[in-house]
């Protein structure tokens, strides 16, 4: 049963990203599931002791591994594609909810079929911290993969996917998303990308009094 599960998965290795453009640096939805979670981690583990905001980091990491399993079924799905109708949009929804009852849950041990729909219906509804989470690192990502590809040279359609993606994260308000536009936005080039309103927010924002606690546990476990 979960061994075919492996197997059924194994095909995200095979599925590529942006498959109806071009790219000199064509990632999988593997890689891209492996990165999201990465990030996942990182921004859960900031909000959790770095400011202090009550969070499941392991459940974080399990939903960023898991987000994206249904295209090992059903493809990836590009977003052009999904946002060309809400009715397609909502049909598409649909199907992958079918895939998810009918095939991926199936093929999991009993006892993990309720807390997997959950996950999903969680990670849907974008209401909780952790799916929030998910979510930012899925763009940060984007975000990512459109600068390789930028800096190769590709710079359309890739500079607009990168700004709009950029406006998104912004909008998400997340004390670790903050956080790492401030700062690891610059280590990787994006930061040129905010635009002045953004910079101002960001470069007035004090983020030391969220760090004492942290620093002082770091002192205890030394």
């Amino acid at each position: 049963m979960f061994g075919s599960h492996l197997v059924e998965i194994r095909g995200l290795m095979e599925i590529g990203r942006y498959q109806n453009k071009f790219k000199h640096v064509r990632r999988s939805v593997a890689e891209h599931s492996w990165a999201v979670a990465q990030t996942a981690k990182g921004l859960a583990i900031w909000e959790k002791e770095k400011f202090n905001h009550p969070i499941d980091v392991g459940k974080t990491v399990i939903m960023a591994l898991d987000h994206d399993i249904i295209e090992a079924y059903t493809g990836d799905i590009i977003t052009t594609t999904k946002n060309i109708s809400p009715e397609l949009k909502e049909a598409l929804n649909q199907a992958e909810k079918i895939v998810l009852e009918d095939q991926v849950l199936p093929n999991l041990p009993k006892s993990w079929r309720r807390r997997t729909r959950s996950e999903f219906q969680e990670l849907e509804q974008r209401e909780s911290l952790e799916s929030k989470i998910v979510k930012a690192a899925d763009q940060i990502d984007t975000i990512m993969e459109c600068l390789e590809d930028i800096r190769l040279g590709s710079t359309a359609p890739y500079e607009d996917i990168l700004k709009n993606t950029v406006q998104a994260l912004f909008r998400m308000q997340l004390d670790s998303v903050f956080y790492f536009m401030r700062y690891a936005f610059q280590d990787i080039g994006v930061y040129r990308y905010l635009d002045e309103e953004q910079r101002t927010y960001l470069e007035n924002r004090d983020f030391s009094p969220d760090f004492e606690q942290y620093k002082d546990a770091e002192a205890l476990e030394v």
